[in-house]
């Protein structure tokens, strides 16, 4: 399998991603590949960590790098890691196993970096409750994928105009038998916030950019406003009682669900704040 790290900006953050990977079994075929900077090869040789790295100063979108790492790597398996997560033990050789017995994309689970923070459980849930590793394959979201090589060949690379979706939008592009599969053994820790006013600033400008991203996928959405501030918060809470509940972490988890809709409302006033396109109305019934 070749993991491809993705950074921007010589983020710090990509020296622990590409440690997690150093002690996976099997060992992987590591590429790093930062934008919108020339620093990180030396970064990561100060921390006495040699692997190849690509790097471009001048910043681009994540399907860009996608793409790079691609054509830089030869393993049958590519799956991407990006800098501010790191790959729980066992990442690669679960992926593997997966696809030696015949799925083509696997996906994976994600779970919290610091589990004792209310906020950070708070931004968790309302990012990734859909990845959590306590839902089944019916409940579950199957993003962060890897992939079988020959896929590109076949239905194209990521697109590199997106600033971001371009995996749900390479994703709708494979047959379904070729789509991600879910897969909970495969867990990879994302790195959250800790400070509640540094969340809500994050959770604005993430509903920015998931507003411009709807309109740059031609997507259109029914709910607005109330309606899609309610949707969101009820779906992270359900799927936070159904993978947490009885866990050693629900304490915790449910501090922080009291402020899981304060997220979601930020993430709601940047989307409105966009602007992204609406359905359609309904044609007007006949007499």
């Amino acid at each position: 399998m070749a993991v491809v790290v993705i950074a921007f900006g010589d983020a710090a953050e990509a020296v622990d991603a590409v440690r997690s990977l150093l002690i996976q079994e099997p060992f992987p075929e590591i590429v790093v590949v930062n934008t919108g900077g020339t620093g990180m090869a030396g970064r990561l040789r100060a921390a006495g960590i040699e692997v190849e790295v690509i790097e471009r100063a001048e910043p681009l979108f994540v399907g860009a790098a996608r793409n790079i790492g691609i054509a830089a790597t030869r393993a049958p398996f590519v799956a991407f890691l990006a800098a501010d997560c790191r790959a729980e033990p066992g990442w690669v050789a679960a992926r593997l196993a997966l696809h030696r017995s015949g799925f083509a994309t696997v996906g994976s689970a994600l779970t919290n970096s610091h589990k004792r923070s209310a906020v950070a459980w708070a931004a968790h849930l309302t990012s990734f409750s859909a990845r959590l590793p306590g839902l089944s394959a019916g409940e579950a979201i199957a993003y962060g994928a890897s992939y079988e090589r020959g896929l590109f060949a076949v239905h194209g690379l990521f697109r590199q105009d997106l600033r971001t979706g371009e995996d749900t939008e390479f994703n709708q592009r494979l047959p379904p038998a070729a789509r991600p599969v879910w897969s909970s053994d495969v867990r990879t820790v994302h790195l959250n916030p800790t400070n509640l006013f540094g969340a809500i600033g994050i959770y604005y400008q993430r509903g920015r950019r998931w507003a411009r991203a709807q309109s740059e996928l031609k997507l259109t959405s029914k709910r607005h406003g109330i309606d899609l501030w309610y949707s969101r918060v009820r779906f992270s809470l359900r799927n936070t009682r159904r993978a947490l509940r009885g866990t050693p972490d629900w304490p915790v988890v449910w501090r922080a669900r009291l402020y899981v809709p304060l997220l979601h409302g930020a993430f709601t006033l940047g989307a409105h704040r966009e602007g992204f396109p609406k359905a359609p109305p309904p044609p007007p019934a006949r007499p």
